[in-house]
């Protein structure tokens, strides 16, 4: 990992544990988030998947529309460190773990 990769990662890692805590008090079923990324093709490769306890909270906060909420947080985090996401849609995803 070149050392401006470690400072995107830096970034990356601050905002969304950010996101993270927040999320945890507000949304009921939210368990954790995480990325992967590809530096080569960043931020284009960037991937972002919350994770929650079941697929009824998924389905709720879809219908609730808080999916679309939660996916404006981050990408609001992420733009505020620099970090812009091409595709919000595919690059932020709910699941069940």
């Amino acid at each position: 990992m070149r050392k401006t990769d470690k400072k995107i990662e830096k970034k990356l890692r601050d905002a969304l544990t950010e996101v993270c805590e927040v999320t945890l008090k507000d949304i009921v079923g939210y368990e954790w988030i995480t990325h992967k990324v590809n530096y080569q093709q960043f931020p284009a490769s960037l991937h972002i998947e919350c994770a929650f306890s079941s697929s009824q909270v998924v389905e709720q906060l879809k219908h609730s529309q808080e999916d679309l909420r939660l996916q404006n947080i981050i990408a609001e985090k992420l733009s505020s460190v620099g970090i812009n996401l091409q595709n919000v849609n595919k690059q932020i995803k709910m699941v069940v773990k």
